[in-house]
């Protein structure tokens, strides 16, 4: 039949009608309406939508028992590798310094020393500006200290001797041995001695 649009008219139009057929009941015969599980895909986006429902009530639930800890442990752990970057960056930029002539052999020395100190202090929650090599052989730090036996503290004296020999030793500093010493800093510091478990958010933790 014609099918008008308006002030258009189109003849010799074939339409198809396809549905779905109740073979049953006649071939002419519509089936039943489907049911929405029916269409392809339906149970699948069911299937995804409760696992994300168990996996958030299941989040829910962990951030209700240990919230309070686990978000501390993230915060305490984000905070130690802040500072290790820090004190990173701080000895490289000391020692594009010194190759480049901005600052004396001795200048470093000091500024090089400054810079563990602060690290220390910020880690740790505890002035380690003023201390001597000495003192930091009974350097209280916070629980657990990681091994135990006094290593990081046997490790920072020997290093911040080695440091006050050769800023008070009135002989001339060289570059490569302030290079030395900076490379015997960045070793101590990447060594596996300043982790969360050694931070001072992680003290008085059962």
């Amino acid at each position: 039949p014609p099918v008008p649009f308006g002030d258009t008219e189109l003849r010799g139009l074939r339409v198809n009608v396809a549905s779905i057929l109740d073979a049953e009941n006649g071939s002419l015969t519509l089936s039943p309406e489907a049911g929405p599980l029916a269409a392809p895909g339906t149970l699948w986006a069911f299937a995804v939508l409760a696992a994300f429902a168990v996996i958030a009530l299941a989040v829910i639930v962990l951030l209700y028992a240990k919230g309070e800890s686990f978000l501390e442990n993230a915060r305490g752990a984000l905070r130690a590798r802040l500072l290790l970057r820090r004190i990173n960056s701080g000895l490289s930029r000391l020692g594009k310094r010194l190759r480049k002539g901005q600052i004396t052999e001795n200048e470093a020395m000091y500024e090089l020393s400054g810079e563990i100190r602060d690290f220390l202090s910020r880690f740790w929650m505890t002035q380690c500006y003023a201390l001597s090599a000495e003192e930091f052989l009974h350097l209280e730090i916070p629980p657990p200290s990681g091994d135990g036996g006094g290593k990081i503290q046997a490790a920072l004296y020997g290093f911040f001797k080695r440091c006050d020999e050769i800023r008070f030793c009135g002989a001339s500093v060289t570059p490569e041995t302030v290079n030395a010493v900076r490379t015997e800093a960045e070793t101590l510091v990447n060594g596996g001695w300043f982790s969360y478990s050694n931070n001072a958010f992680n003290a008085n933790r059962p």
